[in-house]
């Protein structure tokens, strides 16, 4: 059965939650303040869950929840369920921002208390259970012979691996002392990419015992995904913490930029599973053209070290053009704002905000070089809220009923960005709130609705109404009123290819959306499909331009 830590400074009704949490079944161990309560943690490994008081001396429960937080990596993501009389808003809202997962209200109704926690140590068991199915998985892609050596030797190599393709022809993959760089061709010019996992630590910090086994089935798997994708004359090199650098003999940098996701993509669902540990592990990649002089090269103590070199100077140089474009969307590129309809084509009194043509230009071209969740652009998301504000401002005496405002989950969840972001949108006047709807948008997939409720609990009080991005992948048992949004938006390519392929979950999600009084906004939609959006069920349609 599960653990649990009760930390309460009342004695009489720690005493009592104790008694009633061993007769539900439960390991209970207790502490009298927040102190306490992080010591028992510390010393505990296999805590499944806290059930604390908010008021306490030495230490309350928000300060408990900051320290396991920040301070505990084993315990990052532990359920809190606060015990408490104080259930204003405020106490709330600063349990949110800390990570707390639920509330129960003293005088304490211990069947709600039972139901509250039985479902918050189901969710625990579930994810530890994908854990060791995720390493059985891991175990199973290796072929039974590379098990067997799996079982012979746990500990990874700390010096760079030699690979062998399939067609058993060795590749030539550096170590520090024996193997050979890749042959320069007369051209002098060099296809190379490079990739890692990163994250690692986080990874390491949630295995505890298994990193070893996990980390050596890891590198075995990402070394039988590369060989299989190389050709005779390619050659690789890998690095401690799996970084990962391949000269391409044959291919065009268009070529091999495209190889290097096939290996990605091929090594994620291998390792992680179709979407598994996406906030913890992630695979950075880059692919470049480098040029060397044969002399140099020729005469380099370790052609790696130039060829490492050369990458970086790429990246830096991209790194560059980015910048360029930044500069050129802060300064010349301007807010669009684009008219809804309904399902009848009949154009509705909101607009969508977007940037214009030449930001959004400028956007696609950063995109080619940079991940989105890249930082930076966040800082122009952060200017296009101030522009938007800044022509609302201006305009409201010329402005229809309302502006619906896109807010990235990006921006949202990078704190400083999102600071300031929600700095920008106090600064609007009473009469432009009242127009203005912020959408969430760029959700991941699975994302769990409690998150989505924190955010919409941020920014409700700068708007009209909330909007965010329906995710089908959600579980249709869901509580989608938690969301606290009026709209919540579905990409039309989105809903079409789910209805064509899983039509019973469509309908299963909009027939929840409809008990919830949820409306529902189609975006990205054709012109010449305004008619689907009926049967698809929409009330509003965003549609795009050609």
């Amino acid at each position: 059965m599960a653990t649990i830590l009760c930390v309460e400074d009342e004695d009489a009704l720690r005493e009592d939650l104790v008694e009633e949490l061993e007769d539900e079944g439960y390991d209970v161990l207790s502490a009298r303040n927040g102190e306490e309560g992080l010591k028992i943690i510390s010393e505990n490994k296999n805590l499944d869950l806290v059930l604390s008081d908010i008021s306490m001396p030495i230490m309350n429960g928000f300060e408990l929840l900051k320290q396991v937080r920040e301070n505990e990596a084993t315990f990052a993501d532990i359920p809190f369920v606060f015990l408490s009389a104080l259930s204003d808003r405020d106490q709330i809202l600063e349990g949110k921002k800390l990570g707390v997962d639920d509330y129960v209200i003293k005088p304490v109704d211990f069947d709600l208390l039972f139901a509250t926690l039985a479902t918050r140590v189901r969710q625990i068991s579930k994810i530890k259970q994908k854990q060791e199915k995720e390493m059985v998985a891991l175990y199973k892609a290796l072929s039974p012979e590379e098990q067997r050596e799996q079982a012979a030797s746990l500990k990874p190599s700390s010096q760079p691996q030699a690979l062998q393709p399939q067609n058993n022809k060795p590749v030539k993959a550096p170590s520090t002392s024996s193997s050979q760089p890749p042959q320069l061709p007369e051209t002098g010019k060099l296809v190379t990419g490079r990739f890692q996992l990163l994250g690692l630590d986080k990874l390491k910090a949630k295995l505890n015992n298994k990193t070893d086994k996990y980390m050596s089935t890891l590198q075995t798997v990402i070394q039988k995904v590369v060989s299989k994708n190389l050709s005779p004359e390619d050659v690789c090199k890998i690095g401690d913490d799996h970084e990962m650098m391949i000269c391409f003999a044959k291919l065009s940098e268009e070529e091999a930029a495209y190889k290097i996701e096939s290996i990605k993509r091929e090594i994620w669902i291998k390792v992680l599973g179709e979407e598994d540990y996406q906030e913890e592990l992630s695979i950075n990649s880059q692919v470049y053209e480098i040029e060397v002089k044969e002399e140099e090269y020729a005469n380099a103590k370790d052609p790696w070290d130039l060829i490492q070199d050369r990458i970086n100077k790429a990246a830096a140089a991209a790194e560059e053009r980015v910048d360029i474009f930044m500069s050129e969307i802060l300064e010349r590129a301007e807010v669009r704002f684009t008219k809804l309809q309904n399902t009848e084509g009949k154009p509705l009194p909101i607009s969508v905000v977007t940037f214009d043509r030449f930001g959004q230009e400028k956007l696609n071209s950063i995109n080619q070089v940079i991940k989105k969740e890249d930082p930076r652009c966040l800082v122009i998301e952060g200017s296009y809220i101030g522009q938007t504000i800044a022509y609302m401002i201006a305009n409201l005496s010329d402005m229809a009923a309302g502006v619906v405002l896109k807010i990235s989950y990006q921006l949202c969840i990078n704190k400083k960005e999102f600071e300031n972001a929600l700095g920008l949108l106090e600064k609007l006047p009473t009469v432009a709130r009242d127009r203005m709807i912020i959408a969430i948008t760029d959700t991941p997939p699975k994302l769990h609705l409690s998150q989505l409720s924190d955010l919409m609990m941020r920014v409700r009080p700068f708007c009209k109404m909330g909007m965010t991005e329906f995710q089908l992948e959600m579980p249709s048992d869901q509580n989608f009123e938690m969301i606290g949004a009026s709209i919540l938006m579905l990409d039309f390519h989105e809903a079409t290819a789910l209805i064509k392929h899983s039509k019973p979950a469509f309908i299963q999600a909009v027939k929840t959306l409809r008990l919830k009084k949820k409306k529902m906004l189609i975006t990205n939609v054709p012109s010449n499909q305004i008619e689907i959006c009926k049967k698809l069920g929409a009330n509003f349609i965003d549609v795009r331009s050609e």
